[in-house]
């Protein structure tokens, strides 16, 4: 080989490793990909009243039990009735869950909740701190938004002391609770 194809030969392969260094070394181009964790599901929220220590809406963990709700909210109060409820049940984001005291003598709705609406001794009355959107769409006036407005305040605000208190909920006044004054209740053990 001549000297001239040698030294061809040099530049090329000194152009070739010149270009394999820039690309290496050279600053990346475009955004940088970020990883973000897997997403954690929130923990739901439920309501418990009636024969507890400590009635309100609790943050628990998407396992949770009905008797991890009654836990949070301090345990059975002194007259609960203990066997009323399956303590084994699963809880949902949203869900009610009534305690009834051991002189309460109740019929279930049939919903499929253990939610009290009847009550043997009177007439018909659902106790509107523990009732579900569709019980309260079943009472005269009470539609999906008007349900929805019901459950948001007892959630912002507490639980009802008397019944005439669900005239503070937006789009409830004299003449819709004329009309379910008689179907309603509340149950509230401060």
């Amino acid at each position: 080989m001549k000297q001239w194809q040698h030294i061809l030969i040099g530049l090329l392969a000194g152009l070739i490793i010149s270009a394999g260094i820039y690309i290496v070394a050279a600053p990346p181009h475009g955004e940088a990909l970020i990883l973000s964790p897997a997403p954690t599901e929130s923990p739901m929220k439920v309501f418990i009243s009636g024969s507890v220590e400590n009635p309100g809406i609790y943050q628990l963990s998407l396992e949770s039990r009905v008797a991890d709700a009654i836990d949070a909210a301090g345990g059975f109060g002194k007259e609960a009735d203990q066997t009323a409820l399956n303590l084994a049940a699963k809880l949902h984001d949203g869900e009610s869950i009534y305690v009834p005291s051991s002189h309460e003598d109740l019929v279930f709705s049939d919903q499929g909740t253990d939610t009290p609406f009847v009550n043997k001794q009177g007439e018909n009355s659902l106790n509107i701190n523990a009732a579900t959107q569709e019980e309260l769409e079943n009472l005269p006036g009470i539609g999906p938004s008007k349900a929805a407005a019901i459950i948001a305040y007892r959630e912002e605000n507490g639980p009802f002391q008397i019944i005439e208190d669900i005239n503070n909920v937006p789009g409830i006044g004299p003449t819709i609770f004329d009309q379910i004054k008689s179907l309603i209740t509340v149950d509230y053990t401060p």
